[in-house]
């Protein structure tokens, strides 16, 4: 293969699945560990707005990012 690099996706998640929880996990600890504003967190997640990250949150875990945030302090 010339430049293009694989990566190990198990055969059942799409790659936008996958991205889409891996900023998840990582918003879950950003928001267990951290008193940043949910706008920061969204933005170091790499979604386009708070709004996103509590939609794409509420859909993952059933939880909104606030509720996530005060369940885990």
């Amino acid at each position: 293969m010339t430049g293009v690099q694989t990566c190990a996706l198990p055969i059942w998640v799409s790659p936008i699945r996958y991205l889409l929880n891996k900023r998840i996990r990582r918003a879950k600890r950003l928001l267990s560990g951290s008193l940043d504003p949910l706008v920061v967190i969204a933005s170091m997640c790499g979604f386009a707005s708070q709004s996103h990250l509590g939609t794409a949150f509420q859909f993952a875990t059933g939880k909104s990012p606030g509720a996530w945030r005060k369940a885990s302090s």
